[in-house]
């Protein structure tokens, strides 16, 4: 015998007196087009809000894009006034960068070029150095040779005379020269404990030979702590050989 219930349809509010349909049966609706009217109510209604979700994301993308397109518009009208107002770290003169965007410039060209040239010049006496070490095939340090002369003072190792920095590449006696204390040819190597700043002439003398001054000490900049002085048998042995 089935079971009655009284119900209140929750689409048209109607109160109606009927049997339950199984354990399923919610009992929500007084008939079956009642509850067809209600899943299509709420099915429309899910796709409304959808649609308007769907709305307010677009409208969030568009205003997001919009203050990208306001920062981006903000930060080039900087980078232009820092192009128009930029200053040489060197000359502190005020100059006008070409690109507005991407790295900002640190030098004047005239500057910059003088930069540049110095660079090439150091990176052509380093790789200048390190030939001979190189086809000798033992250990070679990227040295610059202004490096030890400016640690030694410009100052001969062997001699103690002056090697002044202008006659560097000529032909002169007290020209400074970069010399290995340990020869390549005897197995010695291009590092800093190995090289020394050497006149032209104290180089040419002692050429490929192990002589050492007795006594002398070697910082790690391959430069003695003191110059020897004047008296040392090394200035003797010159004399003697111009003699």
């Amino acid at each position: 015998m089935p079971s009655y219930k009284y119900v209140t349809c929750e689409w048209c509010k109607h109160s109606v007196k009927r049997h339950v349909r199984g354990t399923r049966d919610a009992g929500k609706f007084c008939s079956r087009d009642c509850s067809y009217a209600s899943a299509t109510n709420m099915r429309l209604e899910r796709q409304s809000l959808e649609r308007l979700i769907k709305k307010q994301r677009k409208r969030a993308a568009k205003a997001a894009k919009e203050a990208r397109h306001a920062q981006a518009k903000l930060d080039r009208i900087k980078h232009i006034e820092e192009a128009l107002n930029c200053e040489c770290n060197i000359c502190q003169i005020k100059f006008k960068q070409k690109t507005h965007m991407g790295q900002k410039q640190m030098y004047c060209k005239h500057c910059a070029k003088q930069l540049a040239e110095k660079h090439r010049r150091k990176s052509g006496r380093i790789a200048k150095s390190r030939r001979r070490a190189r086809i000798r095939n033992t250990k070679n340090d990227p040295i610059d040779p202004f490096d030890v002369f400016d640690a030694a003072d410009w100052r001969c190792y062997l001699c103690g005379e002056s090697t002044p920095k202008s006659l560097r590449g000529t032909y002169d006696n007290r020209a400074p020269e970069l010399d290995h204390i340990k020869p390549l040819s005897k197995g010695g190597t291009h590092t800093m404990d190995n090289v020394a700043c050497c006149c032209r002439e104290c180089n040419r003398i002692k050429s490929d030979d192990l002589l050492q001054p007795p006594g002398w000490v070697c910082t790690s900049a391959g430069s003695p702590v003191s110059p020897p002085p004047k008296t040392h048998f090394y200035a003797r042995l010159i004399k003697s050989l111009a003699h």
